[in-house]
């Protein structure tokens, strides 16, 4: 089962807590559905969302190079979290 979903992280709401809540309710919907693994991509020098998934457990699995409908191609950081 592939999944996808957009969002970026307003930094008013990062203060918050609202992206870890919404990080924590992906988390459980995940699991709910079965899913083994969570990947997430954070577009290279966003130090902010980088910082956002590593305090919630997700770790580092390797730099790629995306195609963004938005941006074009980018170097990203792929993030995962075992569930």
């Amino acid at each position: 089962m592939r999944s996808y979903t957009y969002w970026r992280l307003v930094p008013p709401l990062v203060a918050r807590g609202v992206a870890s809540g919404l990080l924590a309710q992906l988390k459980q919907v995940a699991k709910e559905v079965g899913a083994i693994v969570i990947h997430l991509d954070v577009i290279d020098g966003t130090p902010p969302a980088d910082a956002l998934y590593q305090k919630n457990g997700y770790q580092l699995a390797k730099r790629v190079v995306i195609d963004y409908e938005d941006v074009g191609r980018q170097e990203a950081n792929l993030y995962e979290l075992k569930l």
